[in-house]
């Protein structure tokens, strides 16, 4: 997943949650814009969940689901 993409994800206001889902099947709910950071080139991401935290490669990101349950990304790939 490239930059621009993710950051629009994360950072649309207002705020809406959503699933990272990665090419492993792993998701991870983003449910409010501090459960993630990422570099400012964009090359690793961080989800903070729970007392956990994980670094994330954008590039295993394959899909962004809205909690509606439509896919956000890729573009056009809507359930």
């Amino acid at each position: 997943m490239n930059k621009i993409d993710l950051e629009h994800a994360i950072t649309t206001e207002p705020f809406r949650p959503v699933i990272l889902r990665l090419s492993n099947g792993a998701e991870y709910p983003v449910n409010a814009p501090r459960d993630v950071g990422m570099a400012r080139n964009g090359r690793v991401l961080f989800y903070f969940g729970g007392d956990d935290w994980v670094m994330i490669d954008p590039e295993s990101i394959v899909e962004i689901i809205s909690r509606n349950g439509k896919t956000q990304y890729p573009p056009g790939d809507e359930n």
